[in-house]
């Protein structure tokens, strides 16, 4: 009986786990990149018409991202309740798995095309100092992140 109570509570301990790595992967720099990334455009001294532009396609993603947070939300619902739960349903967890991982594709193209409509309303000198902006910001977390080890 022990052996299968120490069984059963190191799988629940390794669900736990990655239920929380799941979750951290969520919030994982969501005001970090979406912040900095405007931040570094607002440096680029945009014309009236490219702010209109751009202001225009982050409107246009705002409503759709509102409905994927909210679908998100929901999976890690899910998938709370089944590791609270007394009998764990694995084909569950496989199936809010699944439906986690072709949301996070579906965000991940949306955002990708709404980066690049943006990168389309630049100038090819507001892309050259954007693309140096970028690199600075990124050797700067580097050095952070090689600090931290």
């Amino acid at each position: 009986m022990k052996k299968h109570t120490k069984v059963i509570a190191l799988i629940l301990a390794g669900t736990l786990l990655a239920v929380g790595s799941i979750q951290a992967a969520d919030h994982h720099g969501k005001k970090q990149c979406g912040g900095k990334m405007m931040h570094m455009l607002e440096k680029l001294d945009l014309s009236d018409t490219q702010h209109t532009a751009i202001k225009t396609i982050k409107e246009a993603q705002h409503a759709t991202k509102m409905a994927h947070k909210e679908q998100m939300k929901t999976i890690r619902e899910g998938m709370r309740k089944q590791v609270e739960s007394d009998t764990m349903d694995i084909s569950e967890v496989r199936n809010l798995a699944h439906q986690k991982a072709l949301l996070v594709e579906t965000m991940t193209v949306m955002k990708a095309q709404s980066m690049h409509q943006i990168h389309q309303q630049l100038t090819a000198d507001q892309r050259a100092k954007l693309n140096r902006m970028k690199d600075k910001m990124h050797k700067k977390m580097q050095e952070k992140q090689d600090h931290k080890h």
